[in-house]
């Protein structure tokens, strides 16, 4: 019976160890996206750029990365590049909030698209009822659409 316990024990742990073991994809997946990370902390663009997209190549299903991909292309102003990675990071995980409120802001201009951007900012706060960036971009939309609307009323 102690054998038989040994033995489940020894197995026990091959499975465990093998299981929080990252396999070399999964390693070079990460040490792209972690030079990338880097490189973006020291705005070198176009290396972070090439790291995401690296990393991405070894793993497309990656939420983190391609949303600081899609965060680098939207300060660099290529917002329908933007628009794709963040799409498909809140496809991935649709409760991602850096995700999505990257994507709010995307929509945020032009003005026909501000309805998205509500919505997305609603979307957030019903995961995360007090998130303070959600409220405070949500309320300047309202206000600004509100204000709009008043001033073509009075025209």
């Amino acid at each position: 019976e102690e054998e038989e316990e040994e033995e489940e024990l020894e197995s026990r742990d091959y499975v465990f160890e093998n299981l929080t073991r990252p396999n070399e994809h999964q390693l070079i997946c990460f040490l792209y996206f972690t030079r990338g990370y880097i490189y973006d902390q020291l705005e070198s663009t176009k290396q972070a750029y090439g790291d995401y997209t690296r990393s991405l190549e070894y793993n497309t299903q990656a939420t983190v990365t391609r949303t600081h991909r899609g965060r680098l292309l939207f300060d660099n102003e290529q917002f329908e590049e933007a628009k794709i990675d963040l799409t498909k990071a809140v496809a991935l995980d649709k409760e991602y909030i850096p995700a999505l409120l990257k994507l709010g802001q995307l929509y945020e201009d032009p003005y026909e698209e501000r309805g998205k951007a509500i919505d997305i900012y609603d979307q957030v706060l019903k995961i995360e009822p007090e998130h303070i960036y959600a409220k405070a971009y949500r309320s300047t939309l309202i206000y600004e659409v509100a204000k709009r609307t008043a001033s073509l009323v009075t025209l």
